[in-house]
């Protein structure tokens, strides 16, 4: 029971550090905090892109299939979901934004 509740602490340490990028984005760029650069240079915004919205859905996934029996894990993993497609779907709204 042990390696399960360190398996579930580790998915869940890994979702809050892939939610960083999503939080400093909307502090930083939607309510108006250093909207003239990037706060971590050029690898930061290589983390947000490839890494931040693909690693929050897997892990989200992850929780509803691998850990359903508690309905907490169920309803958060349906909300890490939600919140990297978001993410995705923002970063490619602001790319096509960028490019147009």
């Amino acid at each position: 029971m042990k390696n399960v509740n360190y398996k579930i602490a580790f998915i869940y340490a890994s979702s809050l550090l892939f939610l960083y990028p999503v939080i400093a984005h909307i502090v930083m760029y939607r309510m108006g905090y250093l909207v003239d650069k990037l706060p971590h240079g050029q690898f930061w915004s290589f983390i947000q892109i490839c890494f931040s919205g693909p690693s929050l859905i897997i892990l989200g996934l992850l929780l509803y299939f691998r850990y359903y029996q508690i309905k907490a894990n169920k309803f958060l993993g349906v909300a890490i979901a939600l919140i990297g497609v978001y993410w995705l779907y923002v970063l490619i709204s602001d790319i096509v934004q960028e490019a147009a």
